[in-house]
């Protein structure tokens, strides 16, 4: 599937400026972008539940804009679950089996057991009605009742948010290898960056509805191609040293920072964790300006705010936007 030059405007208001992606089978393409970027809106237009201003949605070549997500071939599964309340599970996942694919209802039912088990689903659940379910089985028969239809471009809208961590990883790594396996297309938005970069085989980072980066995920994070997919992946965006010369703006990931207890010149303002990692944020001399280190665990009990230490930055990973300007003013990207 191809999204080419996409434009949307809803209420007035621009959604989608000029979106172009690609999915492919066997692969995940994931979107990640701030709340209102336009996430939700490529997905459904790609899903065809919305059809675009401007733009073209192409699936093996062929213009695919006017098509229902059946002709398609796509699933669009969000944080609502899709089943329906009033049957059981298997009852749910057959259904949707029979009417996309015409198979009996043996056929069918053989194929929601098959399908339980390869998600996780224990036996005893297929017998139940959704409400009876937990969180993590009410969105595992749902993915199973959109993969009984087999579609070649299933589209995720962050079903696994509200999930607790453990299981959210599992499920997510569960839809990737079956991508794989199955030849299915993914396409996922989520404003989770781990998740993101865990996941994607391409990452496209959504601003203000225009795609502010695109491409392998371990280049868009640590060589984005633009400010504004700097900023919004956390990178410390800062005028002059220790990032570039003075005069200069520049930005680097946390990652790149590295924070000397024995040295001076920067103050810690402030030490918390993000993500499950320790982040400190640094004053710069005379008040220039903020940056973000991760460090270990060790370390942050060896400094607390208030403290003087040193600050170095690895040059691979700086990258240089041109002199600064009003309304690029030092700021680090986080706060806590």
């Amino acid at each position: 599937m191809e999204i080419r030059d996409v434009w949307v405007t809803l209420s007035g208001t621009p959604v989608l400026r000029g979106v172009s992606l690609s999915a492919s089978g066997g692969r995940a393409t994931v979107v990640v972008g701030p709340s209102g970027s336009g996430k939700t809106t490529l997905l459904r237009v790609a899903a065809g539940f919305l059809q675009p201003d401007r733009g073209d949605v192409l699936i093996d070549g062929r213009s695919a804009t006017h098509l229902s997500p059946q002709e398609r071939g796509a699933a669009l599964l969000s944080q609502r679950p899709v089943l329906l309340p009033h049957m059981s599970v298997a009852d749910n996942i057959a259904l949707a089996a029979r009417l996309a694919r015409g198979l009996t209802r043996g056929e069918a039912r053989r194929l929601a057991a098959e399908l339980a088990a390869s998600l996780g689903l224990p036996g005893g659940v297929l017998g139940r009605k959704p409400a009876e379910l937990s969180g993590g089985q009410l969105q595992r028969a749902s993915l199973a009742a959109v993969l009984a239809a087999r579609p070649r471009i299933l589209l995720l809208d962050e079903p696994f948010a509200h999930l607790d961590l453990p299981l959210r990883e599992e499920l997510r790594r569960l839809v990737a290898r079956l991508s794989r396996e199955w030849g299915f297309a993914l396409v996922q938005v989520t404003h989770d960056q781990d998740e993101a970069l865990e996941l994607a085989d391409s990452l496209a980072v959504l601003v203000d509805g225009r795609i502010a980066d695109y491409g392998p995920p371990e280049r868009v994070y640590w060589r984005p191609s633009t400010l504004e997919a700097a900023r919004f992946l956390g990178h410390n965006i800062h005028c002059g040293p220790p990032l570039a010369p003075r005069g200069e703006l520049a930005s680097a990931p946390p990652e790149a920072v590295s924070v000397d207890p024995r040295g001076q010149g920067w103050i810690v303002a402030s030490i918390y964790r993000q993500r499950g990692r320790v982040l400190v944020r640094l004053r710069g001399p005379g008040g220039e300006g903020d940056l973000q280190a991760y460090v270990h665990p060790s370390m942050a009990r060896r400094i607390e705010p208030g403290a003087s230490v040193g600050v170095s930055v690895e040059d691979w990973a700086v990258r240089v936007w041109g002199p600064c300007r009003a309304g690029w003013a030092p700021r680090a990207s986080r706060q806590p």
